[in-house]
């Protein structure tokens, strides 16, 4: 199946980038939602406001493959630096209840490959990455975790010790 990534833009500028596997239907939601004014992106629904919706122009960037749509739309973000996105790594959803993922703070690039694996795996985000960890804390290189708030160089610790995992399974495949 083919997604895609889009933008949408007010004629100030302000640009939001998105992705989806249905692109259109995914715009009619953003238009209902915006011009209800309930939209969960309150930049996106300031701008609406300010600009009318009508104003704002949707346009598809990139079409690719669905298992490579998260990827591929981490890079656009990353080139565009869009001011309406929330938050400028791709998954990075509150609302979707992502805590693993969030308390991880997971670079980007790691995240990417590991949305990819899980996608393939046909599992969520975050039973991928407790999966990784599991396999990590079994493999000797993570004790326990006693705390719920991790230092910077437990973090960096944890995207070694995933990335680890990652690169053996890569070469078990």
């Amino acid at each position: 199946m083919t997604g895609g990534i889009y933008t949408i833009t007010s004629p100030a500028g302000d640009m939001y980038v998105g992705s989806s596997k249905s692109i259109e239907t995914r715009w009619t939601q953003h238009r209902f939602q915006l011009k209800k004014g309930v939209h969960h992106n309150r930049l996106l629904q300031d701008v609406a406001n300010k600009h009318g919706v009508r104003s704002l122009q949707f346009e598809i960037v990139d079409t690719c493959d669905e298992r490579d749509l998260l990827a591929r739309e981490q890079e656009i973000l990353d080139r565009l630096k869009p001011n309406c996105n929330l938050y400028q790594i791709v998954g990075t959803n509150l609302a979707e209840k992502d805590y693993v993922k969030t308390a991880f703070r997971c670079p980007p690039d790691l995240y990417a490959h590991i949305v990819t694996d899980a996608l393939e795996a046909r599992m969520s985000i975050n039973s991928h990455i407790v999966n990784l960890l599991q396999k990590a804390m079994d493999n000797g290189g993570l004790r326990r975790v006693r705390t719920a708030t991790l230092s910077e160089k437990s973090l960096d610790q944890i995207s070694e010790l995933i990335r680890r995992v990652l690169a053996e399974s890569e070469e078990d495949s």
